[in-house]
């Protein structure tokens, strides 16, 4: 087990924290020292009862066979991994958004059919056996072989993001086939001292065991980067979860308040008014009324253009300092208005991103837990398109996202006007439909006859794999056929606005160009989005361009959520307390909320961030695991601070336990 936990952690870089790696190494191999206990157990139990294993299960009878089996199994592996990689370039008709994930996906199937096959051709392995049988042969092909193994599988698993698709089961293996290993070597008899002595180590590794799992780096680095190493730990202390939720009690580090309770512990939405702590933070806390809509009041009707694009990294915008111009248009959109230099989703996938956009509100928020289903049902009341609909704006949406997957249904848009197509979006040339939206869009437009304002919400979709669009830049790696969707985008975005200054003259329309998120290309073994919530999946690009607004540069995190009080407030309308955040243009420096719900890719997580000034906090609710960034001396949130800031991490972990604690 701490071969494991080793050879995962260094496989997606987090040693850097070096006595955060020492001891999560340590606790990985406390996890297995109790299980090495229970079989050590189990074995003088048997001895004492005169039961033996078998002569051939005995290591001068099996190490040659295992020995075989090992190098057998090897080479197996090497060469389907090389014929896999090869029969995915010839059977692929029809790609997963990312051919890399294909790979990984595949190169899993290998992994864990291998030993299937391995056992299998270990019968044809006699001439071998006989080899190895001589000497210490045997002893050093184990020796050697597993020592590869345990490294390669490792590290390949622990960089690959298709253990999302397989669980972590690999791990359970990888255990028990250690354990036999183990068991077959050992000793038939120890002495009295040898025992005291064992047993002196074991309560020494448990107690380390027990420091790492409260240590919050080391915590982190097991349940929050790991794709094995919770279940490594669950195998080791998950007995002590008292009521099976998965939350271990505080004095191993984990959330649950009550561990005899499963109703209660850090995942558990808080009830307002239910007399219970659920999810044990600040006691139970009381019902507040929802706050009343705000009168409406007589004010600027302007042409509104929100216009949301699918999966936008701002580094590859030569508006945020990218060296390779993908979309000018959108820079030159920014020149007349207001650009900010960091700005967030609200979440990391287009769902819950796009519908807290559209009604100004967090996920937390939104969602209401409903019995027997896993995403609970929404709940909304500050809806954009429907504040808009009481203002008299006549709105249409082109190409939403929420409608087009089918995870909302077009009267839960809220909308006069909905346009799906026929795009091209569900076949081959998916990645070429900004062509035709922007012919939709500027038809609506010609259209239009001005008698009554409209509001037009207008998704791009071609950002988000797979990416086919027309090469202007020389495509040599995945992010050159990303900046040409890019690219494309750009100059269809910029025959809407241009037909929308023809309409209203220059600068006539209110304008607002962001993402729903961004997107991971192989950082830390992701490709595509819904994995985490570092940098590259939730900062967005966010431009507000039009009559009355400011122009200039804003360098204070801000928050997509900002949206639908910002278009109202342009409009006259008096502030709505019912709203999470206030108009970007009037925006004061306050703390930003993003999410990771937890039925995404990393359903385990549940994370929440906060984001204040340069620092960034992350924490995992369902394994209670805090790290905090400062982005502004690591970019690449590498640096786990939370153990070495202790007094910023409380508060800050306070403060977004407090937004998170909110009325439904």
């Amino acid at each position: 087990m701490a071969a494991v936990t080793a050879g995962e952690l260094l496989a997606r870089r987090s040693a850097s924290d070096v006595p955060a790696f020492v001891l999560a190494t340590a606790t990985g191999f406390a996890m297995g020292a109790w299980l090495a206990a229970l079989c050590g157990l189990v074995a003088v139990m048997a001895r004492r009862r005169g039961w033996h294993l078998p002569r051939w299960m005995t290591p001068a009878g099996a190490a040659p066979v295992l020995a075989a089996a090992l190098v057998t199994s090897i080479v197996v592996v090497a060469l389907g991994w090389v014929a896999l990689d090869a029969g995915l370039e010839l059977v692929r008709t029809r790609p997963l958004d990312y051919p890399q994930t294909g790979t990984q996906l595949g190169r899993a199937v290998v992994l864990l059919a291998a030993p299937i096959g391995v056992l299998a051709l270990v019968v044809a392995t006699g001439p071998l056996t006989r080899w190895l049988a001589k000497g210490r042969r045997a002893r050093f092909a184990i020796a050697t072989g597993t020592t590869i193994a345990a490294l390669a599988i490792a590290a390949h698993f622990g960089a690959g993001s298709f253990v999302i698709y397989f669980g972590a089961g690999v791990a359970v293996l990888a255990v028990i086939l250690g354990a036999i290993a183990a068991a077959t070597w050992l000793p038939s008899a120890a002495s009295g001292a040898r025992g005291a002595g064992a047993t002196a180590a074991l309560v020494g590794i448990t107690v380390v065991g027990i420091v790492g799992l409260r240590h919050t780096g080391a915590r982190a680095l097991l349940l929050h980067h790991g794709h094995l190493t919770p279940t490594l730990v669950a195998l080791g202390v998950g007995f002590l979860d008292g009521d099976g939720d998965g939350d271990l009690p505080p004095w191993l580090g984990g959330g649950d308040c009550d561990d005899g309770d499963e109703r209660v512990g850090a995942v558990v939405p808080e009830i307002p008014g239910n007399g219970v702590d659920d999810n044990c933070w600040a006691g139970d806390r009381a019902a507040t009324p929802e706050p009343p809509s705000p009168a409406i009041v007589d004010g600027p009707r302007p042409l509104i253009l929100l216009v949301t694009i699918d999966t936008v990294r701002p580094d590859h915008l030569e508006l945020y300092g990218a060296s390779r111009e993908t979309m000018p248009g959108l820079g030159a959109l920014g020149e007349r208005g207001l650009v900010f230099d960091r700005a967030y989703a609200p979440a990391n996938h287009t769902f819950f991103a796009m519908t807290a956009l559209l009604a100004g509100q967090a996920t937390e928020r939104m969602i209401t837990p409903v019995p027997g289903q896993q995403a609970g049902g929404l709940r909304y009341t500050r809806w954009l398109p429907q504040r808009l609909r009481e203002l008299g704006y006549y709105t249409v949406a082109i190409a939403p996202p929420l409608v087009l997957d089918g995870k909302l249904s077009p009267a839960e848009l809220r909308v006069d006007e909905i346009d799906v197509g026929p795009f091209d979006a569900g076949e081959k040339n998916r990645g070429t439909t900004s062509r035709q939206i922007a012919d939709v869009a500027i038809d609506r437009l010609e259209r239009w006859s001005g008698k009554e304002p409209l509001a037009l919400w207008i998704h791009f979709m071609d950002p988000h794999a797979v990416h086919e669009s027309p090469v202007r830049f020389p495509v040599e790696r995945v992010q050159d056929a990303y900046d040409n969707e890019l690219s494309w985008v750009d100059l269809h975005l910029g025959r809407v606005l241009a037909a929308a200054d023809a309409k209203v003259g220059d600068g006539g329309a209110l304008v607002v160009v962001t993402a729903d998120h961004g997107e991971s290309f192989g950082e830390d073994g992701d490709w595509g989005h819904g994995f985490s919530l570092y940098e590259r999946e939730i900062r967005v690009p966010l431009v507000v361009a039009g009559p009355g607004v400011p122009q200039g540069r804003r360098s204070m995190p801000v928050t997509t959520l900002a949206v639908a009080p910002t278009v109202l407030g342009m409009l006259g309308q008096p502030r709505d307390e019912g709203y999470e955040y206030p108009s970007l243009v009037d925006a004061d420096p306050s703390p930003v909320v993003a999410e990771n719900p937890a039925w995404l890719w990393n359903e385990a997580r549940l994370e929440a961030a906060l984001i204040e000034g340069t620092h960034k906090l992350v924490w995992s609710r369902t394994s209670n695991t805090v790290q905090l960034f400062d982005l502004a001396e690591d970019p690449g949130e590498r640096r786990n601070l939370a153990a070495l800031e202790v007094e910023r991490r409380d508060r800050m972990w306070g403060a977004l336990r407090d937004a998170l604690e909110v009325g439904r």
